[in-house]
């Protein structure tokens, strides 16, 4: 044969678990009723929300899609959300922020906490750092209209703490405002939404003039003998370690759905990939099908793993950017959309570097199976590859150990297999030149050779592995760079899926079911080149 399964020489041993065509088809058979129950347990959600009449949030009087509190405990600017707003998009948002343990003098007649809106030349003013990595913005252009939109918390109250006050201050009180804002945005524009808490802080220069210190140049006036520092105008205490939570309900929404106008290529970004990957599972099966007579196709059986996983991950893609665009609350993307989809992901990812792995060590190829160590070493990487990323990607952001350890052992394992994939790619080729070297010694014209075949076979492999890592790591840095994050996170997105889907597309042609029969004088001396060169090949195998 000239193909790549019927290139493994006839008269190696075969391990069922690991070579047979039942095996392969076990694990196709189980890959496609996974991907059936995964795809109908991820459109549940879809068809709920539709069947609830969709668009359920927070506008008209419906609830709000997020509703969340989180610590700002000295934390001078929160962002609360960044979202794109088409012509007559709309928002509604209200928020609360509650302080503990502060006392009516310390708070006085102030205004503690606002709301900005900031369009992103605004945003990129108030997330200036300065060499410590603390934001600037109290010291800088807080409150200052030219650059952000300022809207004030209003009643505010003190009420009894809960449980009681804090040991020796019986007089601590909780402090209260509120927020809530609802309208109508008539132009095209990006806003990004913050809590603005520098009046926690104490006093600054920007507080003095835009702030609630904007009385001191009057106070000073008045009381020209009395020293800055004592007027109360030009002086505030620093709050910054009272205990305070925000608690924020939002709507936001364009005339189409409620997906950020940055956000709205990605349901067409994975509704082409689903038929994409479905194109290429169901044209990869028929193939194989077609060629199971011509050919032992354990292989190609088991790389339909691939398209099918992939064909539920970008499912579960689609299915969770979709009900948000129907506007169903935030618990249901949190809690259950986004797990399935990571999940899914990461067992893509898994499957993926398998194959690639199995693919790259001549595995139905140039040999029947691998060895037990290596079968160990490749599933033990797997394995703490798998895991790493899947601990990263749902807790990793909430506990910072987790995220340091996942993070070291995603590294060293990413590494692994990509060195492993390349090393064996390389050791394969290098051993196929060496025997097609012997075969020129009995002058067989070497084109008319399964050696020849397998070659060009692992050298492709070679080329197409080398520019997947050169776009790949292209796709890496923009899904990193917080100016595609911030107004285009479809670009990276794109383009990952793209990459995965050239790259394995041309791993798929090039390990292809074969249907032409190899000549029997070309055979016979392929087998003794083969028997020749095989003390030199085997070295590689080993590895």
């Amino acid at each position: 044969m000239a193909g790549s399964a019927a290139l493994a020489p006839a008269a190696t041993r075969r391990r069922p678990e690991l070579t047979g065509a039942n095996s392969a088809c076990r694990g196709v058979r189980a890959a496609a009723a996974l991907s059936a129950a995964l795809v109908v347990a991820l459109s549940l959600p879809t068809i709920a929300v539709g069947a609830a009449g969709g668009l359920p949030g927070g506008l008209d009087g419906r609830p709000p899609l997020v509703d969340r509190a989180d610590d700002v405990t000295g934390l001078p600017l929160v962002l609360v959300e960044q979202y794109g707003f088409e012509v007559n998009g709309r928002y509604s948002l209200a928020a609360t922020v509650a302080m503990d343990g502060v006392t009516v003098e310390e708070i006085g007649n102030r205004t503690m906490n606002y709301l900005l809106r900031c369009d992103l030349a605004g945003y990129n003013k108030v997330t200036v750092r300065d060499t410590t990595g603390d934001v600037m913005f109290c010291d800088s252009v807080y409150l200052n209209p030219s650059v952000c939109t300022s809207i004030p918390f209003t009643n505010p109250r003190f009420v009894p703490i809960p449980g009681g006050p804090p040991e020796g201050r019986p007089d601590a009180l909780r402090y209260v405002v509120d927020l809530q804002i609802e309208g109508t945005v008539r132009e095209r524009q990006l806003f990004f939404y913050f809590i603005a808490n520098c009046e926690m802080l104490g006093s600054s220069d920007a507080l003095l003039t835009w702030g609630s210190g904007k009385d001191c140049a009057a106070a000073m006036d008045a009381e020209p003998d009395t020293p800055m520092r004592d007027l109360p105008q030009c002086s505030f205490p620093s709050l910054a370690d009272r205990p305070a939570t925000a608690t924020v309900q939002y709507t936001f929404s364009n005339p189409d759905g409620f997906l950020s106008s940055t956000q709205v290529l990605m349901l067409p970004i994975y509704a082409l990939a689903i038929t994409v990957w479905l194109v290429m599972a169901v044209s990869w099966a028929a193939n194989t099908w077609r060629a199971r007579h011509c050919q032992p196709v354990a292989l190609q059986w088991r790389m339909l793993n691939v398209p099918c996983v992939k064909l539920v991950s970008v499912t579960a893609e689609y299915c969770m950017w979709r009900v948000r665009d129907m506007g169903a609350p935030a618990s249901l993307y949190d809690g259950y959309l986004l797990p399935v989809s990571v999940i899914a992901r990461v067992v893509f990812l898994g499957v993926f570097f398998e194959m690639l792995v199995l693919i790259a060590k001549g595995w139905c190829t140039t040999r029947a199976r691998l060895l037990a160590a290596e079968r160990r070493n490749v599933y033990t990487v797997l394995l703490l590859f798998v895991v790493g990323k899947l601990a990263f990607n749902l807790w990793g952001a909430s506990f910072g150990s987790v995220a340091l350890v996942t993070a070291l052992v995603l590294t060293v394992t990413y590494i692994v297999l990509l060195y492993v994939i390349w090393f064996a790619t390389v050791a394969n080729k290098n051993a196929l030149v060496f025997q097609l070297e012997m075969a020129r010694r009995y002058r067989v014209d070497e084109s008319r050779l399964a050696l020849w075949t397998r070659y060009k076979m692992f050298r492709s492999l070679r080329n197409s592995y080398l520019g997947y890592l050169v776009f790949k790591s292209l796709s890496d840095v923009l899904s990193w760079n917080p100016v595609f994050v911030r107004t285009s996170p479809w670009v990276p997105a794109l383009l990952d899926e793209a990459v995965e889907a050239v790259f394995y597309a041309s791993v798929m042609h090039i390990f292809r079911a074969r249907f032409r029969e190899l000549p029997r004088g070309a055979a016979a001396a392929a087998a003794a080149a083969a028997g020749a060169g095989a003390g030199a090949g085997s070295g590689h195998h080993g590895r």
